[in-house]
């Protein structure tokens, strides 16, 4: 809900985005976040925040680094990012949760690890790691990790996802395409890969791909996608939930996380941008429309829907830079990645590789000897620019 608030706020409704600012900032500065190892705790039964249940989740972390990276609260999004490398990192992508138990002086204690400074807590077994990796999970982590590389935030994530992204595509995309859902110390799961494994995947190699310029780690999450789109119907349905005759359902429920309804929606809107395909967009609506009225009715459960039906709602903008040196215009126009669907910042040679890679928004836009700058909505793209002025001008208009 939060992250769907900061959309609004982005496309020019302030009280969502004083709302969205005014709980993250309390967040911040309450017992649920760790000032130590950085991240935050699962939830308090206490209103003031005070007593939390101590347990770090990963799905938790990877919705908050997206949230304090959009408002630019750098500290406290490069804490989330060190507890992602220090802690939950397992050999190539980032385990479950860490556990809010630990042993101190030959007895189980709640919390008590993160009672102590830093100084206290190198004297102490950490609490244990649930190194299950889920794919979705990680999935979110990667547009968390994408999110704050754009904010220029501390510890290198940009960095770490792509760690991420490679070890998952090794490990967790099957021969045949398909996703494994889960696995721990590289064994593999035979678990069936949900909607929100193939959303959260496909989103997170998506938004990576165009934090970094990457056009290669786009072009497999459009991969992602087009995997789930071919799958038959009730695919992703656990075969022991079928076994019994209970038809598949799709549960919506938006709670510490989008759904996977919603975030294949979201990876299908940046690919309709990105490739001039309505196709894509049409399809994200198809996903998201039965649930319109369930999203009415539960806001609060729906944050993930709502976000998706409120982009639907008005032309997609984007924006595209092409510069093979740094000035003003591309350093503005890269602050603006939380405006548009789609922002991206390329050298010439990156905008040749989207255009190879069938990514249609960078055709006749690959020559960054002088930088200029593209601003599109709904497909169109309005005559190029190479100033501030006129950056700011068209955003206006």
């Amino acid at each position: 809900m939060v992250n769907f608030l900061l959309s609004e706020a982005a496309s020019g409704h302030a009280e969502a985005g004083a709302l969205a600012v005014r709980l993250l900032d309390t967040y911040a500065g309450s017992p649920l976040r760790d000032a130590v190892e950085g991240g935050f705790f699962r939830y308090s039964t206490m209103r003031d925040f005070s007593e939390p249940h101590y347990e770090r989740m990963l799905f938790d972390n990877a919705g908050l680094l997206q949230a304090y990276s959009r408002i630019g609260a750098s500290d406290t999004a490069a804490g989330i990012v060190k507890f992602f490398r220090h802690q939950l990192f397992v050999g190539g992508a980032l385990g479950s949760a860490q556990d809010s138990e630990s042993i101190i002086d030959g007895i189980s204690s709640e919390g008590g690890y993160f009672a102590r400074d830093a100084k206290g807590r190198s004297a102490l077994v950490p609490p244990a790691i649930d190194d299950k990796v889920v794919t979705g999970w990680n999935g979110l982590a990667l547009v968390g990790l994408a999110l704050a590389s754009r904010a220029g935030v501390t510890g290198e994530p940009g960095a770490l996802g792509g760690e991420i992204a490679a070890w998952l595509w090794e490990n967790h995309v099957r021969d045949d395409g398909s996703l494994v859902r889960v696995s721990r110390e590289r064994v593999l799961s035979p678990a069936v890969a949900t909607a929100e494994d193939y959303g959260g995947f496909a989103l997170g190699l998506i938004e990576l791909g165009l934090a970094v310029a990457d056009a290669q780690l786009v072009a497999k999450g459009r991969t992602v996608v087009e995997q789930y789109r071919a799958l038959p119907p009730h695919a992703t349905t656990d075969p022991l939930v079928a076994g019994h005759g209970i038809p598949g359902v799709t549960d919506i429920s938006e709670g510490a996380s989008p759904s996977g309804v919603a975030l294949l929606a979201l990876a299908a809107l940046r690919l309709a941008s990105l490739t001039g395909e309505s196709s894509y967009r049409e399809w994200a609506l198809e996903r998201v429309s039965p649930f319109l009225a369930h999203a009415m009715a539960m806001p609060l459960g729906s944050g993930g829907v709502l976000r998706v039906l409120s982009e639907l709602a008005r032309p997609a903008r984007d924006i595209v830079v092409v510069a093979d040196h740094s000035n003003d215009l591309l350093e503005r126009a890269a602050r603006l990645w939380h405006v548009a669907a789609v922002v991206a910042v390329v050298t010439s040679a990156q905008a040749q590789e989207f255009v190879a890679h069938g990514f249609s928004l960078f055709e006749g836009r690959t020559d960054g000897s002088v930088p200029v700058a593209y601003v599109c909505e709904g497909g169109v793209c309005r005559m190029p620019i190479t100033t501030i002025e006129a950056l700011e001008a068209q955003l206006a208009g």
